[in-house]
């Protein structure tokens, strides 16, 4: 797949106001947190992303995971890095942490697009990516086909685990995902790492779309 250059370079970059803690829209004369963060639902410090789900950002992640066109984990990269976040610091992490597949998910697309974007950004950040530290414990069903806001909370719920806690203990974790659209995923990790012994979880991803 090929984007001409009009369309690279005019990628959907997040709109604001949005809430500084997990990047739903907010009304800033209300408030500027929303109701969910006023709360502390999330477990996640902070989560970071650079682009809107839709247009060629869709278009690019759909083909990278569902078509296998692996070069686009490079394309999406340079576009993250071109486009970081103003209070994205990469030098207060100790580690980098791609959101682990299912195991059957990852044979049979035979890659994690999380990981292979995380791969290309981790030595431009120079952030330590570890594929060990976080594993998926069960599979389950892609968060798409579940389409309540209540369904995808409990369908990833006690997915994950910390098969060595040494490895994250008292560190500062950077989770990275391709897109969040409850945050429910990039939260469950956090939760499990948090509980793991890290010292804070803060969550990156390529895109973001509604949150419910």
């Amino acid at each position: 797949m090929h984007f001409c250059k009009a369309c690279r370079e005019n990628l959907p970059l997040l709109s604001y106001p949005r809430c500084p803690r997990c990047l739903s829209r907010v009304d800033p004369e209300l408030t500027s947190f929303c109701s969910i963060c006023q709360n502390r639902r999330f477990v996640f410090e902070q989560l970071f992303a650079c682009f809107e789900f839709y247009g060629v950002t869709r278009l690019a992640l759909n083909a990278l995971k569902f078509k296998g066109v692996r070069p686009l984990a490079r394309f999406l990269s340079q576009a993250v890095l071109k486009n970081l976040p103003g209070d994205f610091n990469p030098e207060i992490y100790d580690l980098l942490l791609p959101v682990p597949l299912p195991g059957l998910r990852r044979l049979n697309r035979g890659f994690n697009q999380a990981e292979e974007i995380a791969g290309c950004l981790a030595g431009e950040w120079n952030i330590p990516m570890n594929t060990n530290a976080l594993k998926r414990k069960k599979s389950t069903a892609p968060m798409s086909g579940a389409v309540t806001y209540q369904a995808r909370q409990k369908l990833i719920k006690g997915c994950f685990s910390v098969p060595d806690p040494a490895l994250i203990k008292n560190k500062r974790v950077l989770v990275f995902d391709d897109i969040a659209t409850t945050r429910f995923t990039v939260n469950e990790c956090a939760t499990t790492l948090m509980r793991a012994g890290a010292k804070e979880v803060d969550a990156f991803v390529v895109a973001v779309s509604a949150l419910y």
